[in-house]
């Protein structure tokens, strides 16, 4: 077996995994749009969650529990954010080497072996380029962006535009911090 064999092996196939409650507010923006728009996939939606609480993380690393099985949505990235997918990643590995103590700002060459392991833990070359514990990660953040939307009681807004506004202030409060 060669290098790239094993490589391969090591290789996971997961879901995206999304609250159904988020879910049911994705169908009610859709159902209740007019010329405002709604989202193009609950993708979209749950990434949109993902950011916030990506952001948020900054002045609050706890996270929720990833949502269970039977939640699932897709295996690969959708719709817009599939060309945005390096950034968002990036952003995600960020927050995960932040938790294990290793500040991008500070690392040290030192640390480059744990840095490698914990991305090859979590990074792939195929499918989603997650690996099933990155998936649980993003879903994680998703979870805690949905919770803040739910905190805020945005998630009683049917309008998208409007949702959109005070999305945006909140990404900018947890952002700014």
């Amino acid at each position: 077996m060669n290098g790239n064999d094993t490589m391969e092996s090591k290789e996971q196939s997961g879901y995206f995994r999304f609250a159904d409650d988020a879910k049911a507010f994705v169908k009610k923006i859709k159902s209740a749009s007019t010329s405002s728009g709604a989202f193009d996939t609950q993708f979209s939606f749950y990434t949109l969650c993902c950011l916030l609480g990506l952001a948020a993380a900054k002045k609050d690393p706890s996270l929720p529990e990833a949502p269970s099985s039977g939640t699932e949505m897709t295996s690969d990235w959708q719709g817009p954010s599939r060309h945005h997918q390096v950034l968002i990643r990036s952003l995600l590995m960020q927050r995960y080497l932040e938790s294990m103590g290793y500040p991008i700002g500070e690392l040290a060459e030192e640390d480059a072996g744990t840095i490698e392991t914990a991305m090859d833990t979590f990074l792939q070359s195929t499918g989603s380029r997650l690996t099933n514990k990155g998936m649980k990660k993003m879903d994680a953040y998703a979870q805690k962006g949905w919770d803040l939307i739910k905190e805020h009681d945005f998630h009683e807004i049917t309008d998208l535009a409007l949702f959109l506004t005070y999305y945006v202030e909140l990404l900018q409060e947890y952002s700014n911090g």
